[in-house]
């Protein structure tokens, strides 16, 4: 049986045509608005999100794609939930679009924490077991998925407005995929009024090799709350 898409759910066209024939698109189908010219990272992205077997996905977890399809809130932020902690890589270009595009900030938000629970749980099987008292990162090999390209996503999220969490997420994999291009957003998010966010920005640029402070929040600064469905996201 076919699963047709739900109106919520309207995925730019490339990465439909990823799902259903694997096939190249033209540039007018491309990720983003018609209008704007398309990017070395966004260009680097897409053709990322092409090599990545999303029918296998698909063909594989029916019931969390139709859960993900759902008009139900709850069930949408548990598949996503699910997804995240799956760290199945093919299941990128099914989260990406919610990420960027989606209108229920409760959703985007458990998106962007899928996002990062993958790159997370796929940068974390380089982990040095010699230094268990932090995170230190070996060289890739040959057999790591190498998530860099995902940078353009990185950075339409930090072009968001500062929500308290999806900028937590996006420094996280800044700091895990190594991407030193960030390192000035990086320095401008110590300057957040969220805890969260500074403590993401430092762990981020030391994970880069830089020397960073602590970056102290007096208490009479209010931050922002985390959104708070069946726990918080993780940081």
């Amino acid at each position: 049986m076919m699963l047709t898409t739900p109106k919520w759910f309207l995925l730019p066209a490339v990465l439909t045509l990823i799902g259903l024939t694997g096939c190249r698109t033209v540039p007018s189908q491309r990720i983003g608005r018609a209008e704007e010219p398309i990017d070395d990272l966004q260009a680097q992205y897409e053709d990322f999100a092409l090599s990545l077997d999303l029918q296998r996905f698909k063909d594989g977890y029916p019931a969390l794609i139709k859960k993900l399809g759902s008009k139900d809130r709850d069930e949408r932020i548990v598949a996503l939930r699910t997804i995240g902690q799956s760290g199945e890589t093919d299941a990128i270009p099914l989260v990406v679009p919610i990420v960027l595009n989606e209108s229920d900030r409760a959703v985007r938000i458990w998106a962007s924490c899928a996002l990062k629970d993958i790159v997370t749980s796929n940068e974390f099987k380089r982990r040095d077991r010699q230094h268990p008292e932090r995170v230190v990162l070996l060289p890739r090999s040959d057999e790591d998925v190498d998530l860099r390209p995902l940078a353009w996503v990185l950075r339409e999220m930090l072009a968001t407005p500062d929500d308290g969490n999806t900028h937590v997420f996006a420094a996280r994999m800044i700091g895990y995929l190594g991407l030193k291009r960030f390192e000035p957003d990086m320095r401008r998010l110590l300057e957040s009024r969220s805890p969260a966010v500074t403590r993401s920005a430092v762990h981020a640029l030391r994970l880069m090799g830089y020397e960073v402070e602590e970056v102290p929040h007096p208490s009479t600064i209010e931050s922002y709350k985390p959104l708070e469905r069946e726990g918080k996201p993780r940081r």
